[in-house]
């Protein structure tokens, strides 16, 4: 990056841009793009289903965790008590962590859904979701960038997770054949 680009995002950005101009993730950075790009907003998928992303889902697409002091460990963070203290502006970073790698791909999972590479029911018992939408990483063999989605207590699809994986994942999580291929 440019020193001219660098500074010109550090005067727009001063509390997100670090001294080497790489741009730094905040919960309350993240909610506030996602609320404003994709926050209640619903795309259709090549099955022709349409998938809604939730604000309340958005603790799980971070993997949002709170530290437990009673119990002394990383615990999932509850979604409407971080979500209330998000838009309250009250929310305590010092006391959450989330997947910085998961993070920065949040805005490339509507893309994933409307054209992904595969469709594949999931069969994994530790991840939560009735359908897996693949993406595979040009340049990156055996990477692959995978979404689940389920349906919710409306009967809506919605999204359930997003993270990277290994061509060994998917064939031990997602059931063949596809549903779709592109």
């Amino acid at each position: 990056m440019s020193r001219d680009l660098k500074s010109e995002l550090g005067r727009i950005f001063p509390e997100r841009v670090a001294a080497d101009g790489t741009l730094i993730l905040t919960v309350q950075h993240l909610f506030e793009r996602f609320c404003k790009e994709l926050g209640n907003i619903s795309v259709t998928d090549p099955l022709k289903q349409r998938i809604f992303f939730r604000i309340e889902n958005f603790p799980y697409l971070i993997k949002l965790e709170h530290y437990n002091e009673r119990e002394k460990k990383w615990t999932d963070a509850r979604a409407n008590a971080v979500i209330k203290a998000l838009q309250e502006g009250t929310f305590n970073p010092a006391k959450h962590r989330f997947d910085a790698i998961r993070a920065k791909g949040l805005f490339w999972i509507r893309d994933i859904l409307t054209r992904p590479d595969a469709i594949h029911e999931n069969i994994c018992p530790r991840v939560t979701g009735e359908l897996v939408y693949v993406r595979r990483l040009r340049g990156r063999t055996g990477l692959v960038k995978v979404v689940l989605t389920t349906h919710n207590r409306a009967g809506e699809w919605v999204l359930v997770t997003s993270f990277y994986a290994g061509e060994s994942w998917l064939r031990r999580c997602a059931k063949g054949p596809a549903l779709y291929v592109k």
